[in-house]
């Protein structure tokens, strides 16, 4: 048997072998495939040539996320994800034209739920929805269309739909109904089948409608919404708060708002939540996400970890 003996590459030669993609196994065909899965993922298009040709197609990652197409697919990722069906008209999917408007103009991600915003219909039934700027602007929350779509049903007109969305969406908070109630009172969700989703401090439904405006009428066109009147009530770990403003931003400044822009990043690019072996990336994801607030910064940290090709 013939005796071998190792090859000796100098550091200087190693390090070259590494950034021109020689070493690692990055070969042609696996950058071609990296080029590849960034492309269907980020954009939902073939890779161009230039992008297969490249000789890290990672480097590439933040000139695809500052494209239209991204915000686009990236904003009915978002749309799909905060509805479980598209909405009757363009301003009820609030969410896809605000988080559109968010990523095109590169403002922080908090923005989507605290920015001084509102959407609203546009010039025709069929038409796209409009992003106007509103000093009372919550995100798309205070946005009409949004707010009736999500009214509910409650007899008295609490808005708990609209209360278990809030969380839902700033936070990835995920709650099942035991039942079907069709629009039980205040004292049939004290029960015990009910009162753990509705009458606890951290995230009870029935708390959180109390601190938002209330709905008066059934009809969709005549709907009106009155102001609280219930005083704080006990949410977020028994904080006392009284408002949908002191609540959302008091969400957004959390460390969960934080966790939750991450594992949405994950969502997008694997279609799953993060596993544990995937630890120093998510960590990765947060520490970019904290330092420049904004959703690109955490696709970015995930999709250019090396990782993400192999």
């Amino acid at each position: 048997m013939l005796k071998t003996t190792p090859m000796k590459v100098s550091p200087l030669i190693l390090g070259a072998l590494l950034a021109s993609g020689v070493a690692l196994g990055q070969t042609a065909e696996s950058r071609a495939r990296c080029a590849t899965r960034l492309s269907a993922t980020l954009l939902g298009q073939t890779p161009t040539a230039a992008l297969l040709g490249s000789a890290n197609p990672q480097d590439n990652v933040d000139a695809m996320i500052a494209t239209a197409v991204f915000q686009e697919k990236f904003a009915r990722f978002i749309n799909a994800k905060f509805n479980g069906d598209p909405g009757a008209t363009p301003a009820e999917d609030a969410s896809y034209y605000l988080a559109r408007h968010v990523l095109a103009n590169n403002r922080p991600w908090a923005d989507l739920f605290l920015g001084q915003f509102r959407v609203d219909p546009g010039a025709t039934a069929n038409a796209d929805a409009v992003v106007v700027a509103d000093p009372q602007g919550l995100g798309y929350f205070r946005s009409r269309a949004w707010m009736v779509r999500y009214a509910g049903n409650e007899l008295d007109g609490y808005r708990i739909n609209a209360a278990y969305r809030l969380m839902n969406n700033v936070l990835g908070l995920e709650l099942v109904a035991a039942v079907n109630t069709n629009g039980v009172n205040a004292s049939g969700r004290m029960q015990a089948a009910c009162a753990g989703c509705h009458y606890n401090q951290t995230f009870g439904l029935d708390y959180v409608a109390k601190i938002l405006s209330r709905r008066v009428g059934t009809n969709a066109n005549t709907m009106t919404f009155a102001a609280p009147n219930e005083g704080p009530q006990p949410v977020l770990g028994g904080q006392m708060l009284s408002n949908d403003q002191q609540f959302v931003t008091t969400m957004v400044s959390s460390a969960d708002f934080r966790f939750n822009a991450c594992r949405t990043a994950m969502e997008f690019l694997y279609n799953r939540a993060e596993f544990k072996c995937e630890g120093p990336v998510f960590d990765a994801c947060m520490t970019a996400f904290a330092a420049s607030r904004t959703i690109q910064s955490a696709v970015s940290a995930i999709a250019r970890d090396p990782g993400f090709c192999q």
